[in-house]
């Protein structure tokens, strides 16, 4: 099970992929940073989300349930074209 540590809004400074939507985002994208632990091996892995998968995932995900890498593709550009969720 994965544990949300903490996180942060934060100005990137190196580019990064979108752990939501699996865009990759450049440098000074403010994006969301998520310091998570697995309970299982105690290992902790970083996370980043943009802006459209941070609403996203609190709208799919409200009880901070796991997704996979890239699995909100499809509903980020349908919300970033209609404003609409799916």
């Amino acid at each position: 099970m994965l544990k949300v540590v903490s996180n942060w809004l934060t100005k990137t400074n190196k580019q990064h992929i979108c752990d939501g939507c699996g865009r990759t985002f450049p440098k000074s994208t403010v994006m969301e940073r998520c310091n998570i632990l697995n309970t299982e091996t105690k290992k902790f892995d970083i996370s980043y989300c943009c802006e459209t998968c941070q609403i996203l995932t609190r709208h799919y995900c409200p009880n901070g349930g796991e997704y996979e890498i890239g699995q909100f593709a499809k509903e980020a550009s349908h919300y970033e074209n209609t404003g609409e969720l799916l």
